[in-house]
This record gives C-alpha cells, structure tokens and sequence, in this order.
C-alpha cells in the first residue's frame, strides 16, 4: 500500500542503479590494475628476469644488486693454485693487462659442469694461462654470466658477495 507522496519507482531508476554498478566495478578493476602495476615495478625488474650489469657496477655498488638474477660480462678466470676463497671469479678486464689499474672481480660459485666450459684463463699462482676457448690463443674470449647475486655474509675465507652462477655462455 502505498502512501501519498511515495514514488513509484520506475525503470529509469534501475538503469541509474546499473550503471552506477558499473562505474564502481570498473573504478575498482582500474585501481587493482594500477596498484597491480605499481607493485610489479616496486619490486624491480631483476626478479623476473636477469638483469644486464657491469661487473663494476657489482663490485662498486654491491647491495643494490643483492637478491636479483644478473647477468655480467667479463673473463672467468679459475684459481687452479692452493689458496683460500673461491675457485672462480668474473674480473672486468683481462687481468694479463690490468697489472696497475683497478680490474674489480666478482667471485662465481656453481658446478663445475657448468662453469669449466666456459674458462677464460686459468690462474696458477704466478701466470694466466689463456684457457681453450673459441676465440684465438692469445686473446681469451670473454664470458657472459647469468645468475643470482647473493650475500653471503662475513666469510672469512671467501668473497662475501657472490654470483651463483646457473648459466653461462660465450660472448662475442
């Protein structure tokens, strides 16, 4: 029953209804995909996919990088001599070369099935021997290295910031 003054509601008053709806779901579909958005790129791109760095850039600046997959170019050089630390390491520049000037490195851990293709010099102690390789015998090619740049933490004995490396491959 209805009273004097009510309103009859009529069809206009539902489509208002619908479309007032709509605009609120595709004002929260918009937010959602902007925070969404927002989020992807908070988190930078080197969790997703392995970022192109210097080796430089992971000696000089090494926190930025932690926990990010990188990818670094330069001379892997294996310690074939007793000592402490890591067996492997990616330096800038061919070390043969860098004798005065600064030629940062990064330690390389991973298998060794994985790395010892790769080997651009091999360091007994006293001399760099350039390692069989696709280039010529006496310029070592020179290796791209992808994988996770990690803290270790105080070691004592090793490098503390370490790329572990789950690929590796030729670079021109």
């Amino acid at each position: 029953m209805r009273k004097t003054g009510d309103r009859i509601p009529h069809s206009t008053d539902k489509a208002k209804n619908r479309t007032v709806i709509r605009i609120c779901f595709l004002a929260t579909l918009l937010i959602l995909v902007l925070a969404g958005t927002w989020g992807f790129f908070s988190l930078g791109p080197g969790w997703l996919y392995p970022r192109d760095v210097s080796v430089r850039e992971l000696y000089e600046h090494p926190a930025f990088h932690v926990g990010q997959k990188v990818n670094a170019v330069g001379y892997l050089v294996k310690h074939a001599a007793p000592h402490f630390g890591d067996d492997y390491s990616l330096c800038e520049g061919d070390p043969r070369n860098m004798y005065f000037a600064v030629n940062p490195c990064i330690a390389v851990v991973g298998s060794s099935s994985t790395i010892d293709r790769y080997i651009s010099l091999v360091f007994n102690g006293i001399n760099y021997e350039a390692a069989p390789s696709p280039c010529s015998f006496a310029v070592p090619c020179r290796v791209a290295v992808t994988g996770g740049f990690i803290d270790r933490g105080t070691v004592s004995d090793a490098s503390q910031y370490v790329i572990e490396a789950s690929s590796c491959r030729w670079h021109e």
